[in-house]
């Protein structure tokens, strides 16, 4: 049954109040393709300095947990043991003294990538900036720990992106974000 036809009946289950969806017989049951289970729980990286709201952002992959929050990031086994902790401006390889927010973080299983993206401004201040910059990081395999290929992406001159999505198929990876004015620098209307 093709996934609209199947996404009608399901409608329609629920319409009727339905208590319990019924599949089409040739349509795969999550229950028997997934098994979901809680291994563990354990404290996630707090607020550094801070800066509210944190964004907390976490993936997971095959055999790593990728979180992130406004000026940090921590790569965690599934059990919670941490890995590496680094500041977010030092994973996306920018100098310290950028003003970088809104981590995002993906893991794509299709093609077993992270995709990390990440908002900062376009000079060494907020005074020296003139508008904001993306930074997205596509690692090079599965491991978070390995390396990253790093793009840098200038926004709309004068503009600011906050609040960033990331989205990604087989072929294309789409970023969006609210826009802000940063005239005459980032400092004075953001």
């Amino acid at each position: 049954m093709p996934d609209s036809q199947l996404y009608r009946q399901l409608k329609q289950q629920l319409q009727r109040g339905t208590n319990e969806l019924q599949l089409a017989p040739s349509a795969p049951s999550l229950a028997t393709s997934l098994s979901l289970s809680a291994l563990t729980s354990f404290i996630g990286l707090n607020n550094l300095d801070g800066i509210e709201p944190p964004d907390t952002q976490i993936a997971a992959g095959p055999t790593n947990l990728l979180e992130m929050v406004n000026l940090e990031t921590r790569i965690l086994t599934k059990t919670g043991a941490t890995v590496s902790t680094q500041t977010l401006n030092s994973f996306f390889g920018l100098a310290s003294t950028i003003s970088s927010f809104d981590p995002k973080v993906r893991f794509d299983p299709i093609s077993s990538r992270w995709f990390a993206v990440l908002i900062s401004e376009n000079g060494t201040s907020d005074a020296t900036s003139t508008s904001g910059q993306w930074n997205l990081l596509v690692s090079t395999s599965s491991d978070p720990t390995g390396s990253f290929v790093v793009y840098r992406l200038p926004s709309v001159t004068s503009s600011f992106p906050s609040f960033p999505a990331i989205g990604i198929s087989d072929d294309k990876i789409a970023l969006t974000a609210n826009a802000y004015t940063c005239t005459p620098n980032c400092s004075a209307d953001v």
